[in-house]
């Protein structure tokens, strides 16, 4: 045996100087080196195909959110928009022609345009 090969015959397995192991058969396994760039081509792939995935949610509760705000949000701000108009149009003028600061006339000329 040389300073540059290790027989671990006992388990099969012979290591030379450029660390690749052998089996007893001949097959060569994969050295170090190649099992790290195999690992991390490995774990960048994982990495890229979340932040993909991440990057399809967002795009769907963007869609989600646009419908709530479509569908939900901008009838209650057309509903309070005429809750405003009543308030002005109806409330103030039945209040001010029954302090008689308008008269009879112009109220129900006002109620009949709102």
């Amino acid at each position: 045996m040389t300073s540059t090969q290790i027989n671990l015959s006992s388990r099969g397995w012979t290591v030379h100087a450029a660390r690749t192991a052998k089996n007893r058969s001949g097959g060569r396994y994969m050295t170090l080196k190649t099992r790290l760039i195999i690992a991390l081509g490995l774990l960048t792939t994982i990495i890229v195909s979340l932040i993909g995935a991440g990057y399809l949610m967002l795009s769907t509760s963007r869609g989600y959110t646009d419908m709530l705000v479509s569908d939900h949000l901008r009838p209650v701000t057309n509903l309070k928009n005429v809750a405003d108009a009543y308030a002005v149009a109806i409330v103030d003028n039945v209040h001010k022609a029954r302090a008689g600061t308008v008269s009879w006339d112009e109220a129900v000329k006002v109620l009949a345009d709102a």
